[in-house]
């Protein structure tokens, strides 16, 4: 099983849920995916994004600035 490690503190090294959250995903024998977003550039998300998500709206119609977005949204659920 796969699980996602999401690590938004921004206490870095000194930050206990981060190391809470390793410890856990260590002990689950899952397959951890990490993302830290002090680590990644994690783009806002638009309306036209969402219904991207939704399909309800097609890749080719996206600003080239929202494809950046889906692109980045698309390598994440891939790794």
């Amino acid at each position: 099983m796969k699980t996602l490690h999401i690590i938004a503190s921004p206490r870095w090294e000194r930050s206990k849920s981060r190391h809470l959250g390793e410890f856990v995903s260590s002990k689950l024998g899952w397959e951890v995916i990490t993302l830290d977003l002090y680590a990644s550039e994690v783009p806002y998300i638009t309306n036209n994004i969402i219904a991207y998500n939704y399909g309800f709206f097609d890749y080719a119609n996206l600003s080239d600035a929202e494809k950046k977005i889906a692109d980045v949204q698309k390598n994440i659920l891939n790794n």
